[in-house]
């Protein structure tokens, strides 16, 4: 019913006839189709015989509340502007409704919007295996860029590309990971790491307290950590830790770690 009567609204209310109020909106499609944190791009134009006073756009997702995402004055006779609007992270498919409306300075409206379906599309994230990061003081590669997934030495290595590293004071494997990228960790260690979807990442990694740093870290445990991307999926990574070698010297300890991303 909800559906029902915004369809009526915005199809029935782009123009007043009265005080020649003109509201329109490109791509000229009701129903826009499109996934989490996609950009949605309108060419909006209005006019009116009487002057322009304002612009407002809202979003409101199915079930929740109506957000004012633009309030602007406007004036003249006529106005146009390309609107983007970014699709929020989800995690299930759902409704979202833009409404925009326009009021001349008689306080004549015209409204407008569109139907946003946004699709959620469930997958099992690939899984790359046999990283390893070397002990702090064993002189080699002992920090890792989450993005290129390649090792790094931390004393040439900027602190944004170090988003794990090991954090050993000492010649003997400290079990802790520090990230200088300033990367939160959630230690999760009844995560389903084996049948690991994009879904089920973002949302454990979401409902969790995150760490600035772990330590006592043991074979086995799963890290989920959220880089900092403008992409939802790419944005989330679950670490398994495989194997932590602690030799008699400090020059061949390290850990090895498999990825989900």
């Amino acid at each position: 019913m909800v559906l029902l009567l915004f369809s009526m609204l915005i199809m029935g209310c782009g123009k007043d006839d009265e005080s020649d109020t003109v509201l329109m909106i490109t791509p000229y499609d009701l129903y826009l189709f499109a996934e989490s944190w996609e950009i949605i791009s309108l060419d909006i134009s209005c006019s009116s015989t009487a002057g322009l006073k304002n612009l407002t756009i809202t979003s409101k997702e199915e079930e929740s509340y109506t957000q004012v995402i633009l309030d602007s004055a406007i004036t003249g006779n006529s106005f146009s502007m390309k609107f983007e609007y970014r699709i929020p992270e989800l995690y299930k498919s759902t409704t979202i409704f833009l409404g925009i409306t326009l009021t001349n300075i008689n306080g004549d409206v015209a409204e407008s919007g569109k139907i946003l379906e946004i699709e959620v599309s469930e997958r099992y994230l690939d899984e790359t295996a046999g990283y390893e990061m070397y002990s702090m003081h064993s002189g080699k590669m002992n920090a890792f860029n989450l993005y290129t997934m390649q090792p790094l030495l931390s004393d040439y290595s900027d602190a944004g590309e170090m988003h794990i590293m090991d954090n050993s004071d000492s010649h003997y494997i400290s079990n802790k990971w520090i990230s200088p990228a300033g990367i939160s960790f959630v230690r999760y260690r009844d995560f389903d790491y084996a049948n690991c979807t994009n879904i089920s990442l973002r949302a454990a990694y979401n409902a969790s307290i995150k760490h600035e740093f772990v330590e006592d870290l043991e074979p086995g445990e799963v890290l989920l950590l959220k880089l900092f991307d403008n992409k939802a999926d790419s944005s989330f990574v679950a670490v398994k830790i495989v194997n932590i070698i602690d030799t008699r010297e400090s020059e061949y300890d390290r850990y090895i770690f498999n990825v989900k991303r």
